[in-house]
């Protein structure tokens, strides 16, 4: 029973993490030059190939996402998941520690900007994919799927319902004080 419920749970990080990678994905492939912007402005050595790096970051998403999906691909695709939310919550890091807050984190549909809270989001995720991957991923009933998918689709929906009102707080913030030397959290 116990490992049932730990597939269920399993599955459930699966759907959420799968549902946010391609909300990601499809925001970078609606405008790859934009996201390509996004990238350049991290560090200014980054801006001569921020296009193709960019392109490269969106084909390893495609892959992260189909190779989750795939019974017989599914961890070296979670894998990834995890590998490309550390490499992006790294990259936020370093923007945050050489100061570079005005820049959007590129992150999805709702811009937010390179904060600490970015990064505890970040590190976050990044422990979801971490319990996800130390899950078993068992058979279990179709009805038991349809219930984790369920799960993790909510937990999906209220992430971005939290990412929208930390884009309002952010909002709020710099109506509030314009001087990015005065920011706070």
């Amino acid at each position: 029973m116990a490992t049932q419920l730990m597939s269920q749970c399993h599955f459930m990080l699966m759907a959420f993490l799968v549902l946010l990678f391609c909300q990601a994905a499809l925001h970078k492939a609606t405008n790859l030059r934009r996201f390509s912007g996004y990238v350049a402005d991290y560090h200014p050595r980054l801006e001569a190939f921020s296009f193709p790096l960019a392109g490269g970051l969106l084909a390893a998403e495609c892959a992260a996402i189909v190779l989750s999906v795939i019974p017989s691909t599914s961890t070296a695709g979670q894998c990834l998941l995890a590998l490309l939310l550390a490499v992006y919550t790294l990259a936020l890091a370093t923007a945050l520690i050489s100061g570079k807050t005005q820049i959007a984190c590129g992150c999805g549909e709702t811009p937010v900007q390179v904060s600490a809270r970015a990064i505890v989001r970040n590190l976050c995720l990044l422990s979801l994919a971490a319990v996800m991957l130390g899950m078993p991923d068992d058979h279990i009933s179709n009805l038991a799927l349809g219930v984790a998918l369920t799960a993790g689709f909510m937990l999906w929906v209220a992430y971005l319902l939290t990412e929208q009102l930390q884009h309002n707080s952010d909002l709020k913030q710099r109506l509030t004080n314009p001087n990015p030397d005065q920011e706070s959290l």
